[in-house]
């Protein structure tokens, strides 16, 4: 048993740094600073990473190319996926140039980006001029208004570009700061007040391509193993549960797509019904007496899970992590040690569990099938005594919304 948590260990591992060497391709482009468009292939990562550096293969080529905003003007995945370009902004009093997303072109352009958990929003008129646009406020409070008066004169830039038209500011104002509002409200103002400049162009994006976090139901049932043994009592010599379970679990897969294709962090709570009868190995007090017990286990997991292939039909997968489970005592005979006095729960232990499985593509869902081995346990009562969870194994369907 030792030597297959091993194997399975290593095989974790060892499929993370292979995972974690992978990129993630999107057919796009490059624009460089002579203007000139070069197609290929785009690694698309985190927010950050992206508006830092664009790390692109040229069609014809194997090898990515590292590019800063100085190095090109853009980059923008095909089939309107996300547009970035290069500008010199201020970030916290601090000049930096970065790729921001381009959300409108006009008399009055829109951009993007994120930054330490902190969304900020640039709008660039015809001159070149930037102003930065602050989210609105609760103005209901003192301390709220001196914040409100302070935002109002952050927002003077702002107001300046959309002098025009007292009702868009008005909008700005009291807008939710997020992208397709802000997007929509400067598209408007350019269709009316900036035809001058050109038409209005509002740069539309696949949100399926460009997501950061896919979040998937995950429903299971199974059957576990489960051994429990309690040692050195009083009036009872040591005892011995061992039993296989049926279990159910929910959870959620948290796809991280940006970070790395097939990479998840994964969170699942089972609970399994262990229904057991016997005798003591030994018999001290009542050579006679049974003992019998029914719990329901309760096991939260917490850990990450590695596709293999996760664009074929048929994935192999890994996945590994950090369990704490808690017994209930639904019923007992002649086992009362078992628990700490005056209470029906055995004390809560922490484990470790690590499994491969594989994961079936069944159109925009996914069956899984995997096998866990769970590492062993110690629960200390409060009198001191130990209660043991040898190595136990899960086997569960599962099914991924």
């Amino acid at each position: 048993m030792k030597r297959i948590v091993f194997t399975l260990f290593l095989l974790f591992t060892s499929s993370l740094t292979v995972l974690w060497a992978q990129v993630n391709p999107k057919p796009g482009y490059i624009i460089t600073l002579g203007g000139d468009t070069l197609r290929g292939t785009i690694d698309y990562r985190t927010d950050g990473r992206n508006a830092r550096v664009c790390l692109f293969c040229r069609e014809g080529d194997t090898e990515f190319g590292r590019y800063s905003p100085a190095d090109i003007s853009g980059y923008r995945l095909t089939d309107n996926g996300a547009f970035y370009v290069s500008r010199r902004v201020p970030i916290d009093g601090e000049e930096k140039t970065l790729f921001l997303e381009y959300l409108i072109k006009g008399g009055v352009s829109l951009f993007y980006h994120t930054e330490n958990a902190r969304d900020y929003y640039f709008f660039v008129d015809a001159g070149g001029n930037v102003a930065l646009y602050e989210p609105s406020v609760d103005t209901d409070s003192h301390l709220a208004k001196d914040i409100a008066r302070e935002r109002r004169r952050k927002m003077a830039d702002v107001m300046k570009m959309f002098d025009r038209s007292p009702e868009t500011i008005k909008q700005l104002w009291e807008a939710d700061a997020n992208r397709r509002q802000l997007a929509n409200i400067t598209r408007r103002y350019n269709e009316r007040y900036c035809k001058e400049t050109g038409e209005c162009v509002q740069f539309e994006f696949d949100d399926e391509k460009t997501v950061s976090v896919i979040t998937r139901l995950r429903i299971q049932a199974g059957v576990a193993t489960a051994s429990l043994r309690g040692e050195d009592y009083e009036f009872r010599s040591d005892m011995k549960f061992s039993a296989l379970m049926p279990q159910i679990a929910i959870g959620l897969d948290f796809q991280l797509p940006r970070v790395r294709q097939g990479f998840a962090i994964e969170t699942l709570l089972q609970a399994a019904l262990m229904n057991k009868e016997g005798k003591p190995e030994k018999s001290f007090y009542d050579p006679d007496a049974d003992y019998t017990l029914k719990a329901l286990a309760l096991q939260w997991q917490l850990g990450a899970a590695c596709d293999f292939s996760p664009s074929s039909a048929v994935s192999p997968m890994v996945h590994g992590g950090l369990l704490v489970n808690q017994w209930l005592k639904l019923k007992d005979t002649s086992i009362t040690d078992f628990y700490a006095s005056g209470h029906n729960s055995l004390i809560s232990a922490a484990g470790a569990y690590v499994g491969a499985g594989v994961d079936v593509a069944m159109g925009r869902h996914s069956l899984r099938l995997a096998a866990d081995v769970l590492s062993p346990m110690i629960s200390i009562r409060s009198s001191g005594k130990l209660i043991k969870r040898n190595l136990g194994v899960q086997v569960g369907l599962g099914w991924l919304f």
